[in-house]
Formats: C-alpha cells, structure tokens, sequence
C-alpha cells in the first residue's frame, strides 16, 4: 500500500501553502513529536522499573521469574548453595534472601566451562555392552 503526501507548494486556495500554514504544520509536527517522545520514555521506563519484591516464599516458577532467570538456573544456583527453605517436601525461596546471596556470590557461570566437562568413556566396556565385537586389527 502506497501513501502519498501532499506537498505544500503555492497554489491558489491552498490555505497551508503560506508562511501562516508552514508554522502551523511545524507546529503540529513538533507537537507530535513531543506526545510520541513522552509515550515512549512512560512505556521505557514501566518496563525498566523493578517489580515489587514479593512478600513470603516463592515456588521455582515465580523465583526464576522474580530473579530473571530460567528454572534450571535456579536449580543450578540451589546447589551452588542458594538460600531456600523446605516445606513439607516443597523447596520455597524468599527472593531477598537469593538476591543478597546473588550479590554476595558475585557474577559467575552455573554451568562449568567446556574446559571442565570431561567425559571418560572406557570403549572396550562400551563395545562389550553392546554385543559388538572390535574387528581384528
């Protein structure tokens, strides 16, 4: 879909081509501007402020939400030593508490680096596991 915009060229009875009519699409325009620039700093900052602390303890779900992180990171940082609390056989986690512990824990992975993940895989047991036999050499 194609729009076209008039132009303001001087013609007769064209009431907006004059210097009256060039002020007044300046201002319409900077009026414009100034309402768009204002919805977008309101919108910039409602999502940029913090939402409420929750008061009591959360499940995982609404942890991970609170903290900004996915599930299994809270499971991660639960046994890289995360407060949380038990109840019944329901682990809760107050978010201040995981937020002083997370400040205190500094910025570190939950996951360990290429370099520590080593995986030793004896490849006669596995060959044997498997009823295959290594071909004579």
């Amino acid at each position: 879909m194609t729009t076209t915009i008039p132009t303001l060229s001087p013609q007769p009875g064209n009431p907006l081509a004059t210097a009256h009519g060039d002020a007044l699409l300046d201002m319409v325009a900077d009026a414009v501007a100034d309402r768009v620039v204002s919805r977008l700093v309101a919108e910039f900052s409602r999502r940029q402020s913090a939402p409420p602390e929750p008061s009591g303890l959360l499940d995982k779900r609404d942890a991970a939400k609170m903290l900004g992180v996915s599930m299994a990171t809270v499971d991660r940082m639960t046994a890289q030593g995360m407060p949380t609390e038990t109840i019944g056989a329901r682990r809760r986690f107050d978010v201040p508490q995981c937020r002083t512990w997370l400040k205190a824990r500094g910025r570190s992975a939950t996951t360990p680096s290429r370099s520590e993940r080593v995986i030793e895989v004896d490849l006669d047991d596995v060959i044997a596991s498997s009823g295959l036999r290594r071909a004579a050499p």
